[in-house]
């Protein structure tokens, strides 16, 4: 974060004066600050790039947009670090709050695989006005849960980290990374193509404990999910490559209940008109009502086993 010039800094304490903490629309503003809608749309854009203030998109309303001021208490407390930088990945290497890389990110910084398309950032609920100061810039767009932000590059703060998450993190770099198997059953949850290639990546390339892996996905109900995967990935790739012992452990802690599985292919085939269905044999031995690419698992086996 940055301290502002004068005239945002008298803009800011006036919209507080007015609104504290609690959202308000562009008029609002124009009210309060009395000046043209240019100069005021110039000055909410300033106060955002400088981390003071976050947007979101009307959910009645999705041309218009709410605007929040963040709390100056918490701006004060990230005071001091490093300002000069923008590269968020040199930001996260310098704090002292606590944080893991997650999701989409996390997986390929593992595995130098498939590349994201944002940074993924799992923060404590009570840490997000620092981190939005901390980590804003004028060239960083920052989503916060299901809040998403526009621009070239983003950042998304999930609000969800928690102790046990925490404890079990993997250092690289400099760098607070999601453990492995935590971050298998987080992408698994997802349940959408670019989730899929990457918990296979990682399925396939690193070195897991499959005990704490088997553990999480029975928590979270993911065994038969995790089980069919391994078992069209033996498929595909025309060899063991995860091992019968793995695989009946899985089965055997499975409650074999009716599921439905649905991934869609991340790029829409115009030629195909039903969703595809292969594995229906793999998928009757699981139970579950299986919908999956077949691109997405071939080309994974073609790239990291087949090489």
């Amino acid at each position: 974060m940055k301290w502002l010039v004068p005239y945002l800094a008298k803009s800011y304490y006036a919209l507080h004066e007015k609104h504290k903490l609690e959202p308000f629309e562009f008029n609002d503003a124009v009210v309060v600050l009395q000046k043209g809608k240019k100069m005021v749309s110039k000055t909410l854009n300033e106060l955002e790039d400088k981390g003071y203030l976050v947007t979101k998109r009307d959910e009645v309303d999705k041309r218009c947009r709410l605007y929040k001021l963040l709390s100056m208490e918490e701006i004060v407390s990230v005071y001091g670090e490093p300002a000069e930088l923008t590269d968020p990945i040199k930001k996260l290497k310098k704090t002292q709050m606590p944080y893991l890389l997650t999701g989409n990110y996390a997986s390929h910084l593992y595995t130098r695989y498939a590349s994201p398309a944002k940074i993924e950032i799992s923060i404590y609920e009570k840490d997000l006005s620092p981190w939005i100061a901390y980590l804003k810039s004028k060239d960083l767009g920052i989503s916060i849960d299901d809040n998403l932000a526009e621009g070239k590059q983003i950042a998304h703060l999930y609000t969800d980290l928690a102790e046990s998450r925490l404890s079990e993190k993997r250092m690289q770099n400099g760098l607070h990374l999601e453990s492995i198997e935590q971050l298998i059953t987080l992408l698994l949850k997802r349940k959408d193509s670019f989730s899929l290639t990457d918990a296979l990546s990682l399925l396939i390339t690193q070195k897991l404990n499959w005990q704490r892996l088997i553990s999480l996905l029975k928590d979270n109900n993911l065994l038969e999910e995790t089980g069919i995967l391994m078992e069209i990935t033996n498929k595909e790739a025309g060899r063991q490559v995860f091992s019968k012992k793995h695989l009946a452990q899985i089965k055997k802690m499975s409650s074999m209940s009716k599921k439905t599985y649905h991934i869609k292919a991340s790029k829409k085939d115009i030629f195909r008109k039903e969703p595809e269905r292969p594995y229906q044999e793999i998928a009757k031995k699981w139970n579950i009502d299986l919908s999956i690419p077949k691109s997405i698992i071939t080309k994974v086996v073609q790239d990291l086993i087949r090489e």
